[in-house]
């Protein structure tokens, strides 16, 4: 066939592409796609996938050809209301129109349309390039020509008829029609013809909508119709199984004629989709919004005792294990599962070890810690994730666990450095580490570092004489795990993260400098105490921490400036 216009001797506009006369062919459906335990995409039955395969059977498109179901459409199944076909309906209401044309329900008009017609078939592939982006869509041409109807002797009224079904599948199924008459003719008398200038009952019963769509001169009459509300099983089919293939990744499709078997092959069709893209939260070169901290506790001590170390912010431990994560937006389907596997680097591949992980569509679990590697290993990696129907391709990188996932933990007074042992970091870079300071240690101020290869921080240590108390003390913690420098920041309503130390064991009474009291905290056995007060109205204020009264008592005050909450 030539390209040309819709509707125009009964030919297809086909930008190009072929139109494929399919009278007699059958449908035959595929499900195309990758399978998990293959590396190329291939050809699938309905029976593949559980739901398609019922759609497909019960539907019977495959048992008899397209022509035929548009045939059957056309004039065989009657409307349930009516109790007439299609092609009746369409006789009747071209009778009634001539009739009320002419302006006399006595003309005897005589004739009809072809009971079966012709099929053709073109496929234009989704347009995605510049601008909006356009659906896969399949054109059916049902071609009914030849239609000819008879005024008593003297007019004769001939037209072809051309049923135009468009199938867009993108991202559900929508099957719309247009109904074109074309190569229309009016012989005869003058007179008799230009009283049949308006047919639109042709069309009417097809589109339901009680307009006119024949309007032209005598000797040519074409236009078009609005979509067709029904065309049967073909319409009712492609949605349910749309109903099923999407959410399966089914979301492309494509239509081949095959000569060979007298067969339309429609394939659905599931992209490959790209492997996510790895970030390894193990790598030293990771971006991190806070700097390492660490915290002691207590910050006065004598030599001899012991003190609780507390580090966070570090570099993430990767010794023994290796955290990951990948990207969440690869699978064009619904997530189901992601899989990791990987090998100490130089041994076979079936050595390798895997992980397959339950997913759900955005639960934010795209992340994975190995665990029992060597130390200063390289390992071979790879991540893909997977819906109900295939894998995405792998993500393959290579890891190298460090030497050590220890913390170096030290006292450090001018150029003196005493060693007080290592910590272990964990996956998050947390550690926390009980440590002795050495019998012997010079009475006074002293910094406590704890250093890696890559990070290193330090917080200030008072180490006491023989026979000294420490002194009441309170201090804020921030966010960071550290000491809030002074005054602390607050926001009215918010907790005061509060540690108190050099206290006798019992009740400690919180309060506003010369205002409202905070309640109270109860020291240990140690002197120290934990409270999280809120403070009810913003300013500078001065927090007060007091244990009784007159030369006995204890009390250690902090600087606060409480912040109005934002609006």
């Amino acid at each position: 066939m030539s390209n040309g216009t819709p509707g125009v001797n009964g030919v297809i506009y086909t930008y190009g592409r072929p139109v494929s006369d399919i009278t007699g062919y059958k449908l035959n459906l595929l499900l195309h796609y990758r399978d998990r335990h293959s590396a190329a995409s291939s050809d699938h039955p309905p029976s593949a996938v559980q739901g398609i395969e019922l759609v497909w059977g019960v539907s019977k498109l495959g048992t008899k050809p397209l022509s035929q179901q548009f045939d059957d459409l056309w004039s065989k199944r009657k409307d349930p209301k009516s109790g007439q076909t299609m092609e009746q309906q369409a006789v009747q209401q071209v009778t009634q129109t001539i009739q009320s044309k002419l302006g006399s329900s006595k003309v005897i008009v005589t004739g009809g349309f072809p009971a079966t017609g012709r099929l053709r078939s073109m496929f234009i592939p989704a347009y995605l390039g510049p601008g909006p982006s356009q659906p896969d869509l399949l054109v059916l041409s049902y071609w009914l020509p030849g239609a000819s109807f008879t005024l008593g002797n003297f007019v004769t009224v001939t037209f072809d008829t051309e049923l135009l079904v468009y199938t867009r599948y993108w991202p559900k199924v929508v099957v719309s029609a247009d109904l074109t008459v074309c190569n229309s003719n009016i012989s005869g008398a003058d007179a008799g013809a230009q009283a049949l200038l308006d047919v639109a009952s042709v069309a009417a019963w097809f589109s339901g909508q009680p307009t006119n769509i024949f309007q032209g001169i005598e000797g040519m009459i074409d236009d078009t119709t609005e979509p067709v509300p029904n065309l049967g099983k073909l319409k009712e089919f492609l949605n349910l199984v749309s109903g099923i293939a999407s959410p399966l990744g089914l979301v492309h499709f494509s239509a081949t004629p095959d000569p060979s078997t007298s067969t339309l092959i429609m394939r659905l069709i599931h992209e490959v989709d790209p492997a996510p893209k790895v970030v390894s939260l193990a790598a030293s070169s990771a971006p991190r919004l806070q700097g390492p901290v660490i915290r002691a506790n207590p910050t006065q001590v004598h030599a001899g005792e012991q003190v609780s170390v507390r580090g966070s912010n570090f570099s993430p431990a990767a010794a023994n294990s290796y955290e990951i994560e990948w990207s969440d937006d690869t699978v064009s389907s619904t997530l189901t599962e992601s899989e990791i596997q990987w090998v100490e680097e130089g041994k076979p591949a079936q050595d390798a070890k895997h992980k397959t992980l339950s997913r759900k569509q955005w639960d934010n679990a795209n992340h994975f810690n190995i665990t029992d590697l060597r130390a200063d290993t390289h390992y071979n990696v790879q991540v893909r994730d997977g819906d109900q129907l295939t894998w995405t391709d792998w993500a393959k990188f290579s890891i190298k666990t460090q030497k050590s996932a220890s913390v170096d933990i030290a006292l450090k007074s001018g150029s003196s450095t005493k060693s007080l042992g290592t910590a272990t970091r964990d996956s998050s870079g947390q550690f926390e580490k009980k440590v002795t300071i050495p019998a012997g240690t010079v009475v006074g101020a002293h910094t406590l570092t704890a250093s890696d290869s890559a990070d290193s921080a330090s917080t200030p240590l008072e180490v006491l004489g023989a026979g000294k108390s420490a002194k009441p003390k309170i201090y804020s913690v921030d966010s960071t795990g550290g000491v809030a420098s002074v005054p602390v920041i607050v926001v009215v309503g918010a907790p005061l993260d509060l540690h108190g130390e050099g206290f006798r064991q019992g009740k400690v009474t919180l309060a506003i400098q010369g205002g409202p009291s905070l309640g109270t905290a109860n020291a240990a056995a140690d002197g120290s105490f934990t409270a999280k007060p809120t403070l009810s109205n913003h300013g500078n204020f001065t927090v007060v921490a007091s244990q009784g009264s007159g030369p006995t008592g204890l009390q250690a005050t902090l600087a606060v400036s409480a912040l109005s909450q934002p609006t």
